[in-house]
């Protein structure tokens, strides 16, 4: 898909938004979350490099269930 560079940035912004929110929200609810894929590198490198078409999440846990 191609898209201009304005749309590219609007994109980048949303996602960005996206991220926080989302990332916010389940760090008040106690859950651990890495960020990882485009979004991951980008974090790590401090800026997105371009509009990536999702957002990748980890979400770290020690046991979702225990067996019997």
């Amino acid at each position: 898909m191609i898209m201009n560079m304005q749309t590219a940035k609007a994109n980048i912004r949303n996602q960005s938004q996206q991220i926080k929110e989302i990332s916010e929200g389940l760090s008040n609810l106690g859950i651990n979350i890495w960020l990882a894929g485009g979004w991951g590198v980008a974090g790590l490198e401090g800026r997105a490099l371009r509009a990536y078409e999702d957002i990748d999440w980890v979400i770290v846990s020690r046991n979702i269930y225990s067996r019997p």
